[in-house]
């Protein structure tokens, strides 16, 4: 670098020096020893790291290569490495300013001597790593404790995934775990909270809560035998040739414990050491930087954070090592408290908040102070613009209200990009962003979206799953068909589908075998117009490419068949003269280069592989991934509390300020002993309060928090506990006023609801139905769920595929029904061995085999097996009690002449009452025995599933009159391995419960004869369905006018 250029780098470093404040100063300055930087938000610290790098190469004879620079994230090294080059030009490049993980693999690359046995194997990808995870899982013996032999077997992936990564990122082994464990099993009687406070029942004041501390001591079952699997788990990764994300760093800090000659090179190499964002650092990242620094008791380490910042626990990052770092290394303390973003009034709120918090620097350090001053002037500095509370009556008020500002602001010429909405989860801002994307208003929003998931390639993946099942099973896709056939690139008519789907259940049922040949049918002109079909020659079309792809596949490489599949369909046509044409063709792109990546890998992947390839990914729940972006330079932005860390912006409004949406998040029920970690007060509260103490300190100018005090049903929402910490009374505050017909009007713009259009119901299948059907109570509940779904699946009656679930549920089914007949049939008064019931249970299996693989056959067969001798263990004493026993009992009958019908598993006749018995293989639901709470249906209150079938059989056995005295109760009985969850459930039913399931069995049967199906669930498979086969044409917003005027939100002309 010449003489001149260095000279104008120098003189810039100089202006930038001068301008930084008395404690920013002292933080460049600080160049030998230990240094802490407390930089509270907004307070200029990428600034302060760069120029200190400058400064130690002015204040040393050291080369830039001897300062290193780590970083949390990919992001944070390109922000520091261009800060770097402003200051310091081309000799930025030879800072060396990693993540850890990069600095990591740089060592273990440039010595390959201390990593052979690692030095080859690659980083496993989502999908490799839950295939040892799932390998792990299988390897398990059928007996051991954490062996899912039903339900979903890979239920506990993600959970083996937490613990092995918690372990390896805080250098956990069992042997620690399970000496935290005792500690903790020794520390909880001497708690108050595990302490009898009175006298009772036996014990006296003081005396431990055995059972209480027994529930505490079991959440931490999963972890103490998970942790064993570490050694295992990194065998099989190992035999893979992969490594996991958390082994780079690993085997580095191994590597520099035991061999000194390597430690000292890089101790060598890198005399300066910075580390930023040093809160979000775990346990084995913090290893890094004290082995880096452990030549010297004062070694030149310089870390940057804030305590009050740390948001990423979740992911790892452990706010100790901070205080750590200062019990070891007694640094000099530097705390930024000049704030150039935001009003005092802001900060002074924030600060209010987060002293709340029990887990702070100020806490534990006498002295120290974090109190943020405002550096900044504004225009307005004369209005004390303290952040506001704004409560609404629900959230569609809540969002109307936030409407109405964010227009009054941009009418009062404040720009949209000025303006930012901050959520705890996406879901929050999807009825915001789906007004403004409807209305064309300029928005800003990133979000992450699963290719897979999207209409368009799940259309491309059924078709090739069609093709390829059919290829080898002939007629085994037609669940499937039923779907392709309502593909808009067909033209063909959802009614004549829906008729040849009527017309299949109804041939099914009639022919020996059960069988409807689809294929077939779809070439056979004659039947069809028997049928009555219209487009016969449409139908044919479709069914002649069907064919014609189905024999191109034995010829054709995988790529080629994906290149047929949507150009021969004519889905390419349709989607290129589709109004949202950009957007599909990305998704399509993105998905073929996926296909692509797979056969590169492996050049011998068949379509069959790279559909297993993609099932797996379904399974395992692991997307692939495509950013979609609605961005604008003029646009509002809408960003998560998380992903604004960073990030500032004038005017902020929070939004969904409630606890069900900050604080109560589902249990995580893979804890590990609190004894393994420090900490003072609540964990989870005290994170969630730092997240909120974010999300506050980004406005500059204006923050409004808003509140909805009911959700959208019309149930009381419990306050967020950080509101009255802020200082807001809300039990004194008043509720903003919304205009009904103009927020009926912001939600029918907001929501996007799946809806059977009229022309996609056929009248007279519904009416054909309604001549044979029957209401049951499965039936009530499933449209009462989702009225979609009940037209498919009972009106057409869709086919569908077989699953594990059922399948075991029929064998439980089988094994009970045939155990009670053998009884009755030898009239023997003592109880028929458990033998019997087993061997009938094994019968099931093998009829109902054809729902399983191999896998979950051999599982299902050993969990059923003792399932079933759990249920004769707790059960079989009372068997003898009743006088007779009816199992598999079909009843018709009629309620105000509607039909109506049930099965009963088992009804037990006593003296003078009667009992029926359900048996489920699930486990117990307390909300679906939930009672109706409202006499309306259309109010949505109608009670579980479970208790409205205990009803149906009170119906069903008195109008019938099939048991003899009075009903007793209905039993449901719950079979499972575990004897914890083998429980019983008992329903009462009562005269108010007849009265209220009979009004619903009228509206059910009211609407289905209206042709009603208008409230979808908006959840179920097809609601999805429906929703994606009418929305793929929608058109995404443009928004490269910047000056677009905002929309008026009117309920009239």
């Amino acid at each position: 670098m010449s003489s001149s250029i260095r000279a104008f780098y120098a003189q810039k470093f100089e202006a930038e020096y001068q301008r930084l404040n008395d404690h920013q100063r002292q933080a460049v300055d600080a160049i030998y020893g230990p240094v802490l930087v407390v930089a509270g938000p907004g307070t200029g610290k990428t600034q302060m790291l760069a120029l200190r790098v400058c400064q130690i190469l002015n204040q040393t004879d050291l080369d830039a290569g001897n300062i290193l620079c780590l970083t949390f994230t990919e992001a944070g090294t390109v922000a520091m490495r261009n800060r770097l080059v402003s200051f310091m030009g081309p000799d930025a490049y030879k800072v060396g300013i990693f993540t850890f993980h990069g600095f990591c693999n740089k060592i273990i690359r440039e010595n390959p001597e201390y990593f052979g046995d690692y030095f080859n194997l690659q980083n496993a990808d989502d999908v490799e790593l839950h295939e040892v995870l799932m390998t792990l899982i299988d390897e398990l013996p059928l007996d051991h404790p954490l062996k899912r032999n039903t339900g979903n077997r890979m239920y506990d992936i993600d959970r083996f995934a937490r613990v092995f990564g918690a372990m390896k990122q805080e250098e956990w082994t069992e042997e620690i775990i399970e000496h935290a464990y005792k500690e903790y099993e020794t520390l909880l009687p001497t708690l108050e909270e595990y302490q009898y406070k009175t006298n009772y029942k036996g014990n006296k004041k003081g005396d431990p809560k055995t059972e209480q501390i027994k529930a505490e001591l079991k959440k931490f079952d999963f972890v103490r035998k998970a942790c064993r699997l570490l050694p295992r788990y990194q065998e099989l990764l190992q035999k893979k040739e992969r490594l996991d994300f958390n082994d780079s760093i690993t085997w580095v800090v191994n590597a520099l414990k035991k061999n000194e000659d390597l430690r000292l090179r890089y101790q060598e190499m890198y005399q300066f050491v910075l580390a930023d964002e040093y809160q979000d650092t775990n346990g084995v990242q913090n290893d890094i930087l004290f082995m880096l620094g452990d030549y010297d008791e004062q070694p030149n380490l310089f870390v940057v954070g804030d305590d009050d910042q740390a948001i990423y626990r979740f992911q790892g990052a452990n706010l100790h090592n901070i205080t750590g770092f200062i019990e070891k290394y007694k640094p000099q303390i530097v705390v930024l408290d000049v704030n150039y973003r935001s009003r005092q009034t802001i900060l002074d709120s924030a600060m209010g908040l987060i002293d709340h918090n029990q887990e702070r620097l100020t806490h534990q350090i006498s002295g120290l102070t974090k109190k943020l001053k405002a550096g900044r002037t504004f225009e307005d500095d004369s209005i004390a613009a303290a952040p506001e509370l704004k409560l609404y009556k629900n959230p569609g008020a809540m969002e109307l209200g936030l409407v109405r500002q964010i227009r009054a602001l941009h009418e009062a010429g404040i720009p949209y990009h000025d303006v930012a909405v901050l959520y705890r989860n996406h879901k929050d801002a999807e009825g915001l962003i789906q007004y403004y994307t409807k209305l064309g208003v300029p928005i800003n929003v990133k979000k992450r979206v699963d290719v897979l998931l999207q209409a368009e390639i799940k259309r491309i993946i059924n078709l090739l799953t069609f093709i390829t099942g059919e290829l080898e099973y002939p007629d085994s896709q037609k669940h499937l068909l039923f779907e392709i056939l309502h593909y808009d690139f067909w033209a063909l008519s959802p009614l004549e589908i829906g008729r040849i789907a009527i017309h299949a259940s109804r041939v099914s049922r009639e022919d020996a075998y059960g069988v409807f040949l689809w294929r077939a049918f779809l070439r056979d002109e004659e039947g069809m117009k028997q049928l009555g079909i219209q487009n016969i020659q449409g139908f044919v079309h479709c069914a002649t490419i069907l064919e014609n792809l189905i024999s191109a596949l034995t010829n054709h490489t995988a790529q080629v068949m994906l290149e047929k599949v949507i150009t021969e369909t004519g889905m390419m046509d349709q989607v290129l003269r589709s109004a949202n044409a950009s957007w599909r063709l990305q998704l399509i792109n993105r998905f073929f280069d996926y296909v692509k990546d797979l056969t590169t890998k492996d050049g011998g992947m068949g379509l069959g592989d790279i559909l297993g390839a993609i099932e797996k990914r379904k399974t395992f729940g692991i997307e692939l991934p495509y950013n979609s972006v609605l961005s604008a330079e003029n646009g509002i932005h809408f960003v998560s509390a998380h992903g604004s860390k960073g990030l500032e912006f004038p005017y902020v409004f929070i939004l969904n300020a409630s606890k069900k949406s900050w604080l109560d998040k589902p249990n995580d029920t893979t804890k590990f002993p609190p004894t393994l970690f420090r900490k003072a007060g609540d964990g989870s509260d005290e994170d969630e309060r730092r997240l909120f103490y974010v999300a506050m300190t980004r406005a500059e100018q204006q923050l409004v928090i808003l509140a909805p005090m009911e959700d959208q049903n019309g149930k009381s929402m419990e306050a967020l506990p950080f509101l009255t910490e802020l200082g807001f009374d809300i039990t004194d505050m008043p509720i903003e006023n919304s205009n009904t017909e103009e927020l009926a009007l912001y939600l029918s713009t907001s929501m996007s609801e799946a809806k059977l259009k009229a022309t996609l119901i056929d009248g007279q299948a519904v009416d054909a139905a309604l001549a044979r059907l029957e209401m049951n109570a499965t039936g009530v509940s499933k449209f009462l769920n989702c009225p979609i779904s009940f037209y498919f699946e009972n009106i057409l009656r869709v086919p569908s595929a077989r699953k594990p679930a059922p399948g075991y549920g029929n064998a439980v089914h089988f094994a009970m029904e045939k155990y009670f007949q053998y009884w009755n049939d030898v009239k023997s008064d003592s109880v028929p061995p458990l033998e019997v019931l087993i061997q009938y249970f094994e019968q099931g299996m093998e009829k109902y085999k054809s729902h399983f693989t191999q896998a979950e056959f051999d599982s299902h067969l050993y969990e059923g097996r003792i399932a079933l001798q759990n249920h004769f263990d707790i059960h079989s004493a009372n068997w003898n009690l009743a006088r007779q026993h009816r199992v598999e009992l079909k009843i018709k009958a009629e309620y105000e002449g509607i039909p109506i019908t049930g099965i009963i598993d088992r009804l037990s006749q006593f003296d003078d009452h009667y009992e029926v018995y359900d048996y489920k293989t699930g486990k117990l639901d307390s909300g679906k025995f939930s009672k109706a709470s409202e006499d309306d249906p259309d109010l949505g209150k109608n009670g579980g599933d479970y208790w409205r079938q205990a009803v149906f059989y009170r119906l069903l056995t008195e109008k019938q009159r099939e048991g003899k005295g009075r009903f007793g109760n209905a039993s449901f009985q719950f079979m499972s391995a575990e004897k914890e969850d083998a429980k019983i459930k008992v329903v009462e039913v009562h005269a108010d419960d007849l009265e209220r399931v009979g009004r619903q069995i009228s509206y059910v049967y009211q609407k289905i004869k209206d042709h009603n199906f208008d409230k979808p669930c908006q959840e179920c498979h097809w609601c999805m369905f429906v929703a994606e086969q009418l929305e793929l044409d929608q058109v995404q917003p443009d928004y490269s006018d910047e000056d677009r005027q905002y929309p008026e939100l009117t309920s009239g002309d």
